[in-house]
């Protein structure tokens, strides 16, 4: 059994997403909630629950709306006083109006990072998703299946931020095999985000 010498209160957080299109041109509006909890166990290891409830509304494609359900799992720990590393698995069902775009989904994670004095926190990560369909797809006689595959890495500097916030530079190569050829594809993707501790 696990030994914890901190456990968080739950928390709640209601939230309202907006989607643009490339025209900006409202897309997506989801209404839903996450309620998290961790655990800080000896040795700096840390454990959390999560579970994700929304409502996906689709503006423009209405049979794609519906409601999508998630709960995850992480746990990561310090390896010395500078390097971390995390797993994680997650289960998903999303449930639109048509039938053949309603799936279960598995994932598992793994991550890793390492902090280096006046240098800055480089991370890597890596993501595989299965992702299991309903109903018979149009114009085949298959049920989809999708297999997806992320790698990437990341840098945060130390010091140097933006009004407040620290940039973190993230790239991602993305990999999915699917029955249905119209969802097999390969991507590369690279991002801006700001973090700010309070």
């Amino acid at each position: 059994m696990l030994s914890t010498s901190s456990i968080s209160k739950p928390t709640l957080v209601a939230y309202l997403r907006f989607q643009f299109d490339e025209d900006l041109t409202l897309d997506r509006r989801n209404v839903g909630f996450n309620l998290s909890r961790n655990w800080w166990l000896e040795d700096h290891a840390q454990f959390r629950v999560s579970a994700v409830v929304e409502d996906r509304d689709y503006l423009v494609d209405d049979f794609m709306s519906g409601p999508y359900g998630r709960v995850s799992l992480r746990y990561s720990y310090a390896l010395d006083d500078q390097s971390r590393l995390g797993f994680g698995a997650a289960l998903a069902r999303s449930k639109p109006q048509r039938g053949h775009l309603e799936y279960w989904e598995g994932q598992i994670s793994a991550d890793a990072s390492r902090r280096l004095e006046e240098v800055g926190t480089f991370g890597i990560f890596g993501r595989y998703t299965m992702r299991n369909y309903n109903d018979i797809f149009p114009a085949t006689n298959f049920i989809r299946e999708d297999k997806t595959l992320i790698l990437g890495a990341s840098y945060l500097h130390p010091s140097f931020k933006i009004f407040g916030s620290r940039p973190k530079i993230s790239c991602q190569v993305e990999r999915n095999s699917s029955n249905i050829a119209l969802y097999d594809y390969k991507t590369t993707d690279c991002g801006l985000t700001f973090e700010r501790a309070f």
